[in-house]
């Protein structure tokens, strides 16, 4: 008897952690997913989520949506002139304001 009180106090347990998460999850600040181009100085970072801020210590765009990944080489890093040319055949969407993107 007694343990299988224990062990529906554990699964008790259990669910109740497993709404709170889900509740959680809701109420938290939605996080963006895909694939991004963030602005992290002198070039730009492939992402897969915009967890961050945008810092205004820049003119050039915060981040970029990949729209054609098909087109955008998967590296850590992709210079102005790539960007500019990613933006010209329309293969990446400015999302954010500018800045440079600080991570959370």
């Amino acid at each position: 008897m007694k343990i299988k009180q224990t062990v529906s106090q554990i699964a008790l347990g259990l669910a109740v952690v497993g709404i709170g998460a889900a509740a959680s999850a809701f109420t938290n600040q939605e996080i963006q997913q895909g694939r991004f181009l963030t602005n992290n100085g002198p070039n730009y970072s492939d992402r897969m989520d915009l967890d961050g801020d945008c810092l205004a210590t820049s003119t050039k765009e915060c981040a970029y949506e990949v729209t054609s990944p098909e087109n955008v080489p998967i590296q850590p890093t992709h210079t102005d002139a790539q960007v500019n040319s990613y933006l010209q055949n329309n293969w990446i969407e400015p999302i954010e304001q500018e800045g440079t993107f600080a991570p959370n």
